[in-house]
């Protein structure tokens, strides 16, 4: 039972997910051969001291928020059809606890999120040393990490949002989705999250626990 259903979920995202993956090795591409035209061909000893020195994000631009596009596409894709398609409360009421049920929901959506990001950082990693110095990858990895935080907890928001019967928890949820993605992204230069990522961390982690209270409250039809 457990195996099938991961494999169901799995099909609902498969193709949503090889379209994001693609568009993040098309992303980084770009990122790729614009900066190595400018260190080739331009400025390099200005780019150089830009990203040294000045901090300039040069990886920015649309890939910032890509992570954060990547977690509500599958999001909507994973969980839109099951609540639309009134398939998700018979779901959850399979042979199995319904917390064992909508964690295995969670963690193929969770886990190909992370898949695509982990492939995309290492990537992000080599074009970074091949053009700079080895102690940007510390910079790079905190720059980085609350793009991609932004992705799981838009992901997470996604599901919270769409299982949630009460309208009135649905926006506040949303308010605090909002207000939270909003501080995600100050993009001053590098390690602005340095003193802070952990407790993004931890305050993300903690909306997962409200995604099993709405799903609790889907299955009752608590109002």
């Amino acid at each position: 039972m457990f195996k099938s259903l991961l494999f169901k979920e799995w099909l609902k995202i498969k193709w949503a997910s090889a379209a994001i993956f693609v568009v993040f090795m098309l992303m980084l591409g770009y990122i790729y051969i614009n900066t190595s035209y400018y260190m080739r061909f331009i400025e390099p000893t200005g780019m150089w001291y830009n990203v040294v020195i000045r901090g300039t994000i040069f990886y920015g631009g649309l890939y910032i928020y890509l992570p954060l596009f990547a977690g509500i596409l599958i999001g909507i894709t994973q969980f839109i059809p099951e609540i639309s398609a009134s398939r998700l409360k018979l779901t959850l009421h399979l042979p199995m606890k319904e917390n064992a049920i909508l964690l295995s929901m969670l963690s193929i959506g969770t886990f190909t999120l992370l898949s695509i990001y982990l492939i995309s950082y290492i990537i992000l990693t080599l074009i970074s040393t091949y053009f700079f110095p080895v102690e940007v990858l510390w910079s790079l990895l905190i720059t980085t990490l609350p793009w991609y935080l932004a992705g799981l907890f838009a992901y997470w928001a996604v599901v919270m949002i769409s299982i949630e019967i009460k309208w009135s928890i649905r926006i506040a949820l949303l308010m605090v989705f909002l207000g939270f993605l909003n501080s995600l992204f100050y993009l001053d230069t590098y390690n602005t999250y340095a003193n802070s990522i952990i407790i993004f961390i931890l305050i993300s982690l903690c909306f997962v626990f409200q995604t099993f209270l709405s799903a609790y409250r889907f299955r009752k039809g608590v109002l």
